[in-house]
Order: structure tokens, then sequence, then C-alpha cells
């Protein structure tokens, strides 16, 4: 996928607001902190994401992002993320600036529908189905199961997905050995 220059700096922008050296885009522009995430978003055709490399140039200040916002722009921006990562990384960086209790609950309300999504996608005719078991069951990257496995804990915690998420990471891990 050929990124634009309105994604580029779209993603430009988030890595200097957050510190990313790498970030991932699909074709829907939805950026992604983890590649797996990102090739899951557009079902793993790869002519629909791309690798954006980034030179991080934010340093630490004294003052965190979100110390120079409004609560209501950093809900905002917490209801705008796609990513876990992002969302944990605007939480993290309010809690140890003002630890405002409605930003941190509207971050974890937001990972809990980012979960969801992550662990119910809906098919083309608009109807649940269970994709989660089939990325288990087709990964073969360690990292990519040990975040599926998160993303089910975080969202319905089904005991199916968390067994065979589990057997998938001892089976690769025993393979990596």
């Amino acid at each position: 996928m050929k990124i634009s220059d309105e994604l580029l700096n779209a993603g430009r922008e988030l890595a200097e607001k957050h510190g990313y050296t790498e970030l991932y885009v699909n074709d829907k522009g939805e950026f992604f902190t983890v590649k797996n995430f990102a090739i899951l978003s557009v079902k793993n055709d790869n002519a629909k994401w791309a690798k954006i490399d980034l030179v991080a140039v934010v340093e630490k200040t004294e003052k965190t992002t979100t110390d120079l916002q409004k609560a209501s722009e950093v809900i905002a921006e917490i209801e705008g993320a796609t990513d876990m990562v992002i969302v944990e990384a605007i939480m993290k960086a309010e809690a140890e600036g003002k630890n405002r209790k409605s930003v941190i609950e509207a971050g974890k309300n937001k990972l809990k529908v980012i979960a969801e999504r992550a662990t119910s996608p809906l098919s083309e005719d608009g109807k649940p189905e269970n994709v989660t078991l089939q990325a288990i069951e087709t990964e073969t990257e360690l990292t990519a199961v040990a975040a599926l496995l998160e993303l089910e804990k975080l969202g319905k915690n089904r005991p199916e997905v968390i067994e065979a998420a589990t057997k998938k990471i001892e089976t690769l891990t025993k393979n990596a050995q």
C-alpha cells in the first residue's frame, strides 16, 4: 500500500505526541503500533496495510501531554483511538500527570470496546463470527497469539478461546526451543 502524504503526516503527528518510532496503517486510515493488529484489520491482505518508519522526536519534558489539555480534549482523543497501545499510553500519561478519574474511566471503557471489537468482529453480512479462534489457530507468531489472548481476556473472556490461545502459546514456545 502506498502511504499518502496525509496519512504520513498523521502518523508523524501521532509519533511526536506519543514517542513512537514505528507505526502501521491500513487502507482505512487506522494506525497500529502492533504489526499483527494491522494485518488482522485487513484480513491478512498485504496490499491493504503498510509500515511507517518514524524517528521519535519526542523527548520527555517536565509535563505530560495531558497536563496541557482539558479533560474533555483527552477524552475525545481516547474516544478517537483505534489501538489499545495508544489508549494505554494516554492513560499512563494521565496517571503520571493530573490523574483525572473521568479520563482514566474513559480509557478503561475504550479498552473494553477495542477488546470487544477485536474478539468478535462482524462478517460481511453483519453477523458476529468467531474469527479470534481462527486467528489463534493460523497465527505463527508467539507475540500475536499472546496479544490475542490479552484482548480476549479484556473482552468476552471466553474459556474456549483462552484455552486455545494458551495451548497455541505452549506449542509455539516448544517449537521455538
